[in-house]
């Protein structure tokens, strides 16, 4: 207000200025153009001054408590807003509550725009609520081949999005490795419920896991743990206290504060989601993939935290990938097949139908997978 004030003022000053004998010959633009070149002059003051003012409210809320907590969830968790899918009870089998996903016409409509038959990819998952402390919503995505399935992926998603929204993600992992996906949603996000942090992130897939092996009769050895990115965190802290078959660690971050402050070199009082420090306790085969043009954690950073990896691991790099989109290159699908099949026995062919065959990558590989060399 004071500096609108300040602005007025100072166009009256500036006509105050102008000689009579000049201001009798101004007409109504020169008028105008000396109030709104005062007006421009202060208007660029006003909106550095909020630009300054929003900076500040933002990092104030981030702080605001103070306490290592509180500030992690804030930069950590981004739950979607609402949720864009809902379960409709359809049937119970031996002590198992089975539902049906609905998902509302939007997100359909953007599934079609993608490719996908809406139906089809609904009428191949099944969903549960597992219900513990909390609810936690849970999809199981079957192969296409309707038999079953040799492995099962269990899938940890990415940040700011609910099973509704990486539906289609899983749905392209099973069509392509020909394998069933179990995935789940954090606390708050979708329809599960409970506090927003990590250790919920934590009791989460442990709950998921008890559920395959308790009530599937999914053995260990037949579990691929999977994580993107946010869902790297509990992939890496609950891999070591299982046997399972190997772990698929996707655009992976590195901590909390490593994910603002990028050359962190020392570990910080109260940081958490710490992949740098709890991968050193992970022994099982693992396959680290990372996008060459990830701008939320850098390539060199995740070379770095793969050197602390003990067990077998291999590390590829997507070109061109940014931290979302690595799915759309052919050449991450191959990594992630040619990683499978060393870990599988008899690991059924993938399916790289739906890229294009001009792909340089699709054209080089295709006849040495379609000839059965591999996967036998």
């Amino acid at each position: 207000l004071r500096l609108l004030l300040k602005m007025v003022f100072h166009c009256y000053g500036s006509l105050t200025k102008v000689p009579e004998e000049c201001l009798e010959k101004l007409n109504l633009d020169e008028l105008l153009d000396i109030c709104l070149g005062e007006r421009d002059k202060y208007g660029r003051k006003i909106n550095c001054f909020m630009l300054r003012l929003k900076i500040f409210l933002k990092q104030l809320y981030f702080v605001c408590p103070p306490f290592p907590n509180c500030v992690i969830r804030k930069i950590a968790f981004y739950p979607p807003k609402s949720s864009l899918y809902n379960f409709e009870e359809v049937e119970s089998q031996e002590g198992k509550e089975m539902y049906r996903m609905n998902v509302c016409p939007a997100l359909r409509k953007i599934w079609t725009l993608q490719g996908f038959d809406a139906d089809k990819v609904l009428s191949q998952t099944v969903c549960y609520l597992l219900k513990e402390e909390t609810d936690i919503a849970c999809v199981h995505v079957k192969n296409p081949g309707k038999q079953p399935s040799r492995k099962v992926i269990l899938y940890s998603h990415d940040n700011a999005v609910d099973l509704g929204m990486v539906l289609t993600t899983l749905y392209n992992i099973a069509e392509t490795l020909n394998l069933d996906v179990i995935s789940y949603d954090y606390p708050s996000y979708g329809l599960s419920t409970g506090k927003l942090s990590e250790k919920h992130l934590y009791r989460s897939i442990q709950c998921v896991y008890n559920f395959m092996s308790n009530k599937l009769g999914i053995d260990d050895q037949k579990i691929i743990i999977w994580g993107k990115s946010l869902g790297t965190v509990p992939s890496i802290q609950f891999s070591p206290s299982v046997n399972c078959n190997c772990l698929i660690l996707q655009s992976s971050i590195l901590s909390a504060y490593r994910c603002v402050i990028r050359n962190l070199t020392k570990d910080l009082c109260g940081d958490q989601l710490n992949n740098f420090s709890k991968i050193c306790k992970v022994h099982h085969p693992t396959l680290i993939i990372h996008g060459s043009k990830d701008k939320i954690c850098a390539l060199r950073h995740i070379l770095k935290m793969s050197e602390r990896c003990p067990g077998p691991r291999s590390i590829q790099v997507v070109m061109n990938g940014e931290h979302d989109n690595l799915e759309d290159f052919c050449e991450f699908w191959l990594y992630v097949y040619y990683f499978l099949h060393q870990h599988v026995k008899r690991l059924p062919l993938i399916n790289l139908s739906r890229f294009k065959r001009s792909s340089i990558i699709y054209k080089r590989t295709y006849k040495y997978i379609s000839n059965g060399s591999i996967g036998k």
